[in-house]
């Protein structure tokens, strides 16, 4: 079974776009502000609560859906050593691993 989940920042653009406080944005959906901030903070939504938060923004829920079980991208490694990154001597060096007796 895939998971889908929702772009919050983007409903939170379109929403700050056409100048909506939450209760707004509640109102103009036809749901309870509580739900409304609790689907903006992410902490829960039903489909449906989602679909009509959508519809009260025009936004295509399809635009918003995000299948959770799709494998992302890794970015490339960051952990990079800084004298071979950039040609530099770190300021505080690794210290050398003790001595075993």
């Amino acid at each position: 079974m895939t998971s889908y989940g929702y772009d919050i920042d983007e409903i939170t653009r379109k929403r700050l776009a056409r100048g909506l406080t939450v209760g707004g944005l509640a109102d103009l959906a036809g749901i309870h502000p509580t739900t409304a901030k609790n689907v903006l903070e992410g902490v829960c939504g039903t489909p449906t609560t989602v679909a009509k938060i959508a519809a009260a923004l025009d936004i295509d829920l399809a635009d918003i859906t995000i299948d959770l079980d799709a494998p992302t991208p890794i970015p490339p490694s960051r952990d990079v050593e800084p004298s071979s990154a950039c040609g530099l001597t770190p300021l505080n060096p690794p210290s050398p691993p003790e001595a075993r007796p």
